[in-house]
């Protein structure tokens, strides 16, 4: 079901980022929790954009790089637990940074990027609770970092 809602929204999960450090692991199950490390808007091994929101990138485009970064994120998720997502119960809790200019408060707007992209692929099972914070950099001088926990069916095998 999920292939076929990528299929159906024109996207494909891409391969899994890269890390930028090796001190630290994409995602680390835990009981029917996968938390996911903060994702950036890589797309085909480059940032999409760069810089401040509300200064070089607008809302438009922040939120299409929060969606993904989301994409990124799921991707970590697919491949600690494969079956192409299916024992996705839902989104436990999605938090997205966006890196502002001074001034700048349409934080949710660059968020609702993330969230779309969420219900887009998992359906209703991407709603859950989130929270937008503006901050003053992102790691690659990114505008968006998701961090995202995903509610699993079953437990560790």
């Amino acid at each position: 079901m999920i292939k076929q809602r990528l299929l159906n929204a024109g996207l494909a999960l891409p391969e899994q980022p890269t890390a930028i450090t090796s001190e630290y692991e994409p995602a680390l199950r835990t009981g029917n929790l996968l938390p996911i490390s903060g994702q950036l808007p890589i797309v085909e091994g480059k940032l999409q954009y760069t810089g401040l929101v509300g200064k070089d990138v607008s809302v438009d485009e922040a939120a299409e790089a929060a969606g993904y970064a989301v994409l990124n994120a799921l991707s970590v998720a697919n491949s600690i637990v494969g079956n192409d997502l299916q024992d996705v119960i839902g989104c436990f809790r999605l938090t997205c940074f966006v890196a502002v200019a001074q001034g700048f408060s349409a934080i949710p707007e660059v968020a609702d990027g993330a969230s779309q992209m969420l219900v887009k692929v998992l359906g209703d099972a991407g709603r859950g609770p989130r929270t937008a914070i503006g901050v003053a950099a992102l790691p690659m001088n990114a505008p968006v970092e998701i961090e995202l926990t995903l509610h699993l069916k079953g437990d560790i095998t």
